[in-house]
């Protein structure tokens, strides 16, 4: 028996909305969410929170023309940074929450934690223990596609892909959704989908939500035969399916399980180099089209809860006509691979090489403090400890606090400085903090610093946006202008 069993179980429905799309980058303007018991029944009340713009930043024009959200139109009932972070952080760290969204595995997660992190909070603490969790319906709408698509109705492309997109999967299947792209709006219709579907399709549903921990898809994992693996990258013939035998975890992150394309014949896996893994790995849509093809070789995020599931049988049932070879071909290309799996040294290997040169890229981008959150490793428990201490100081205690402080992260002293100048500028900056500060702005408001979206990009995509906009969207270019007119009136 768990050691939370004991826990009630709720769920915690919750959309962001944003001013852009990069979450180490961009911040968020507005979160809903409706907390349900495990039967989809409210607790409480919706919640919907605004969240003020911080004064080094500067919005994506085109994310406030899908929302309708502006730093102006925010300004009467927004929360100051630090404080929205509270809110969320106090709702989704109950014990027993089980925080659901659609692709929130993917982005929403991500705003979540970039924010948690710039506002010195706990970050990873309220996705585990007591009874918590994350749980994204987008992987689920993606297996109800894959083995049961007659739960729904979808829409079709003109290729016949189904619509994945939250607003058309709701109005296809009677779903009330007054307010696509409104924070509040989504989280309801995330909960109501997520029902139909469960009631629809229980089994599925409970496996779903069963591989929201990753002990338990390392153990499909670990079961040493082949699996059914809902793949992002599949083609719409196999409706998202692929048919995978598990190989080994990543040498860089346990995290990363890397598993054989049972589609692609087996004897290619012994004459992978180097420079398929550098060139074939990730192929570009342009690529494909020019006839290179992937490698067969697929890297399983057990942490993001991928769905997998046992029973090739049903390829020869429900599932017949979805791959060209029969189930039995999977398993004897699964025994072929399993009998040599003392020969994965030399892949492995070349798969540690590929991992160290991705990881190089990445600790090589520019990035702020902010968005340094996976670029330096776990924090050590002093960092930790010293950041809840100054996050529990009142703003006038920080400064001085903040002086005597030594971290083992250089860039950390600057996230704390940013987070005390965003929300307590008033009540804790020294003349010379305040001169740091807008020193800080403008290198990245002017000179886009850590890849900051200036000025300059910002009144290019306002008056780009300008040609054909609609009389509602000249209102949201012309707030725009203002808030902009206001933070470089900082610097003159």
């Amino acid at each position: 028996m768990s050691e939370f069993s004991n826990i009630k179980r709720s769920f915690l429905f919750f959309d962001y909305e944003t001013f852009g799309t990069d979450p180490k980058r961009d911040v968020p303007a507005e979160f809903g969410a409706i907390r349900t018991d495990e039967n989809f029944n409210p607790i409480g009340e919706p919640v919907l929170l605004h969240c003020l713009t911080p004064r080094d930043y500067l919005p994506s024009p085109e994310a406030c023309f899908v929302t309708g959200l502006t730093p102006l139109s925010l300004m009467d009932d927004g929360f100051k940074e630090n404080e929205f972070a509270s809110r969320i952080y106090e709702m989704m760290s109950q014990p027993g929450t089980i925080t659901v969204g659609y692709n929130n595995i993917k982005f929403d997660e991500e705003v979540t934690r970039f924010m948690f992190w710039k506002n010195l909070l706990p970050v990873y603490d309220r996705e585990f223990g007591e009874g918590r969790g994350r749980f994204d319906t987008y992987t689920l709408v993606r297996a109800v596609y894959a083995f049961c698509p007659e739960t729904l109705q979808w829409l079709r492309r003109e290729d016949g892909a189904p619509v994945l997109r939250l607003e058309k999967l709701t109005a296809e299947n009677g779903i009330v959704h007054d307010h696509a792209h409104n924070a509040l709006s989504d989280a309801l219709a995330t909960k109501d989908l997520t029902k139909l579907i469960a009631s629809r399709q229980p089994k599925l549903w409970l496996h779903a939500l069963d591989l929201r921990d990753k002990r338990r898809v390392k153990e499909l994992l670990g079961l040493g035969q082949p699996l059914l693996y809902v793949n992002p990258f599949a083609g719409k013939s196999s409706r998202g399916l692929s048919v995978v035998f598990p190989l080994f975890a990543s040498p860089a992150n346990p995290n990363d399980y890397f598993c054989w394309d049972l589609t692609k014949d087996p004897s290619e896996l012994w004459t992978l180099t180097s420079k398929d893994l550098e060139e074939r790995f990730y192929v570009t849509k342009e690529q494909r089209e020019a006839g290179v093809e992937r490698v067969p070789l697929l890297k399983i995020q057990i942490n993001k809860q991928p769905f997998l599931t046992t029973g090739l049988g049903w390829l020869d049932g429900r599932g017949k006509g979805l791959f060209s070879l029969p189930a039995s071909e999977f398993r004897f290309r699964a025994n072929e691979l399993a009998a040599r799996s003392r020969d994965f040294s030399q892949l492995h290997g070349l798969v540690a090489e590929m991992s160290s040169r991705s990881s190089e890229r990445f600790e090589s981008e520019d990035l702020l403090a902010e968005g340094r959150l996976y670029s330096g490793g776990f924090l050590g428990e002093g960092d930790k400890r010293t950041l809840s201490d100054l996050r529990k100081l009142s703003p006038n205690e920080l400064p001085e606090r903040l002086a005597k402080v030594e971290f083992s992260r250089e860039d950390l002293n600057d996230l704390v400085f940013h987070y005390m100048a965003r929300n307590f500028a008033e009540s804790t900056l020294s003349f010379e903090d305040a001169e740091r500060w807008t020193k800080f702005r403008f290198e990245c408001l002017v000179q886009g610093k850590g890849g900051s979206r200036t000025f300059e990009k910002f009144y290019e995509e306002i008056e780009k946006l300008r040609e054909g906009a609609a009389e509602e969207q000249i209102q949201i270019l012309e707030d725009l202008q203002s808030y902009g007119e206001d933070l470089m009136s900082d610097f003159n």
